[in-house]
């Protein structure tokens, strides 16, 4: 799924691109807030945090290293515990279809990440990184988060985990480049393509499928669709000013000759 935040309000989609949530952002995000406070620790490991669903609100069920549990929907709790070793099913929150490989609460990033810690160590140091052994980095809702990375590069990935083209999407892992990174123009192209014919055509949903990514995954400040319509747009990919014709480009606040590169068949004179 997905979410804009562009006002006091946030709007979640899901695959189909259904609204599933609209609520007020503070309310919307508080799992992830808990998710992150608790991340400080570093004694808590990702997949012993508290778990989101995927439009922020807490996962109805919950293990620690010793108990199952379920949850409501504003964090109180529904019936016991029971023993982590006893069988999960007896939980009414149980749900067959979430899990991956046997396990009902680690989905494929959070299992990943546990087995590269337990062969590899705990600490996410030099020793890893030289070795190539990057623990994958999951989301609280247990997906993978957009910014991965592997020895000295980092490189944008979907939520399952599939690697958008390395050889285009890749930055040096020391690079400012890398500290920036956000996937959001690749992660949010990609939810409009398989969308479809379900999104309603508008000028704004297709200027959005035409923007280009920048290596690391992030909009890029500068826009041009035609010779005579270029402009900057803001982390979001939102427009932030005048359009102005392709020629004027350099005018524009945003501008750097490396962005031409872009924009060849959109622009005759480069």
């Amino acid at each position: 799924g997905g979410c804009k935040k562009r006002t006091p309000y946030a709007t979640c989609f899901d695959k189909e691109w259904t609204e599933i949530s609209h609520k007020p952002a503070s309310e919307r995000t508080k799992c992830i807030a808990l998710s992150r406070l608790q991340a400080l620790s570093m004694s808590v490991a990702p997949e012993g945090r508290l778990r989101c669903t995927a439009n922020g609100n807490l996962s109805p069920l919950q293990c620690s290293d010793t108990h199952c549990y379920c949850l409501t929907p504003d964090g109180r709790l529904d019936g016991p515990p029971i023993p982590i070793k006893e069988p999960i099913q007896r939980l009414k929150c149980f749900n067959a279809n979430f899990g991956h490989a046997g396990n009902p609460v680690l989905t494929r990033c959070l299992h990943e990440r546990k087995e590269a810690v337990q062969r590899f160590g705990k600490k996410e140091g030099a020793f890893i990184t030289e070795l190539n052994h990057d623990p994958p980095t999951c989301d609280p809702d247990g997906s993978y988060a957009p910014r991965q990375c592997k020895g000295n590069k980092c490189y944008c990935v979907s939520p399952s985990g599939k690697e958008y083209d390395m050889e285009k999407y890749s930055v040096s892992r020391y690079s400012k480049e890398a500290e920036e990174m956000t996937c959001n123009c690749l992660r949010e192209q990609q939810l409009l393509w398989d969308a479809g014919p379900s999104v309603a055509s508008s000028m704004l949903v297709t200027t959005f499928r035409l923007q280009r990514c920048a290596r690391n995954g992030n909009y890029l400040p500068m826009q041009c669709t035609t010779p005579s319509s270029c402009r900057c747009v803001d982390s979001d990919g939102y427009q932030n000013s005048p359009d102005v014709m392709a020629w004027e480009r350099k005018r524009l606040k945003c501008y750097k000759e490396e962005y031409d590169q872009y924009f060849r068949d959109e622009i005759e004179d480069l």
